[in-house]
């Protein structure tokens, strides 16, 4: 967790995985540590206040690709990102929706989220390149 944070203080420009590598361990134990508190009124409440009051006091936002800090403090990214992503959890977790494709999308999220920039470089590649 610590790595996400000192990726975004002290940018690496190459290789670009090193930071999104880091940001993306930082969700996944945040993740495995919230669902000790899931159902946790407190928490939740205050994940709302925090995640409203960042976007509305001081906004921060990073450019995930290049681990890039657009703008505001890597810190309070990392933990308002965690917060909105338990606000999101929260207010959808009792919702039963009937419709597949979101589904789908969940059973097979992780993949989608570690291949798809792959696709995307090799479309870039095939588009700016030719076959």
């Amino acid at each position: 967790m610590i790595a996400s944070v000192l990726v975004l203080y002290v940018p690496i420009q190459k290789p670009n995985w090193i930071g999104y590598t880091a940001t993306g361990m930082f969700f996944y134990v945040s993740g495995l540590i919230y669902r000790q508190f899931a159902s946790n009124c407190t928490v939740t409440i205050l994940s709302i206040v925090l995640v409203l009051s960042n976007y509305v006091l001081y906004p921060s936002f990073v450019h995930i690709r290049s681990s890039r800090l657009e703008c505001g403090d890597p810190l309070l990214w990392l933990v308002s990102s965690v917060a909105a992503c338990i606000f999101i959890y929260t207010l959808f977790k009792n919702k039963k929706f009937n419709i597949p494709i979101l589904g789908w999308v969940g059973r097979h999220a992780m993949t989608i989220l570690v291949t798809h920039w792959l696709v995307l470089n090799i479309i870039k590649r095939i588009v700016s390149d030719g076959l």
